[in-house]
């Protein structure tokens, strides 16, 4: 029988995400108005410490 794992985020080991470009970006205030503006998003979280781009992982809300 295949034991299934769970992985809980919990929360950011910092609040300023450094681009590859050297931009600083705050990510909670972006995952706040995404939250806010679609409210079928459960949680985001904005990644890409030192990286060209920006991810964004989201969970929908369910009944």
């Amino acid at each position: 029988m295949r034991m299934l794992s769970f992985y809980y985020i919990t929360g950011r080991k910092k609040e300023l995400i450094i681009t590859k470009g050297g931009e600083n970006i705050a990510p909670v205030p972006i995952e706040d108005c995404i939250k806010e503006e679609v409210p079928i998003i459960s949680n985001v979280m904005l990644v890409g410490d030192d990286k060209k781009y920006l991810t964004m992982l989201v969970t929908l809300r369910v009944k």
